[in-house]
């Protein structure tokens, strides 16, 4: 099944990737604990508007059937420029036939020719393991390991105390 890779902006294709996002959550984001699903579509726009946020799509028949979004910035360490990802997804039914590596071929050769980003940051879940061994037989290493906690939702006021430095 052939795909068509797009760099494309998320305002021409706003009420189309909805659900393609809403599909995403469901099968990834369960650790999150019954935080619902609620994003800030505006401060998407907003981050697409200053050239922070950058959406790639993969479509078949020109129906979108995936989507990565990729947070573009200069490092805060090194001032080289680095792209992390935001969501990466692929309807299951077009992830056969080596699609999910010819997407990635797709973002990865426009971020860094087109962009010049020299690193790319991509969180894999555990629960999708596979995927990470994808990733791996691509190049990408392991860094770190981060680790989620889900407060229960309380009607406390949290204060900030001033340090006497600040003060």
């Amino acid at each position: 099944m052939n795909l068509t890779f797009h760099k494309e902006a998320l305002k021409d294709c706003l009420e189309e990737i909805k659900p393609i996002w809403f599909s995403h959550w469901q099968e990834t984001e369960g650790y999150r604990d019954g935080l619902g699903f609620n994003p800030d579509y505006a401060l998407y726009l907003e981050y697409e508007r200053i050239g922070y946020f950058h959406l790639f799509t993969a479509r078949h028949n020109d129906k979108l059937v995936g989507d990565c979004g990729m947070y573009v910035r200069a490092s805060m360490h090194s001032q080289t420029k680095d792209a992390r990802e935001d969501t990466i997804y692929l309807q299951p039914d077009y992830r056969k036939g080596g699609n999910g590596s010819k997407f990635l071929d797709f973002v990865e050769n426009h971020l860094t020719h087109e962009m010049g980003v020299r690193e790319i940051t991509l969180d894999i879940k555990l629960s999708n393991a596979r995927v990470g061994k994808l990733m791996e037989r691509r190049g990408y290493r392991q860094r770190s390991i981060q680790y989620s906690k889900v407060f229960e939702e309380t009607n406390h006021v949290f204060i900030v105390a001033k340090s006497a430095a600040c003060a």
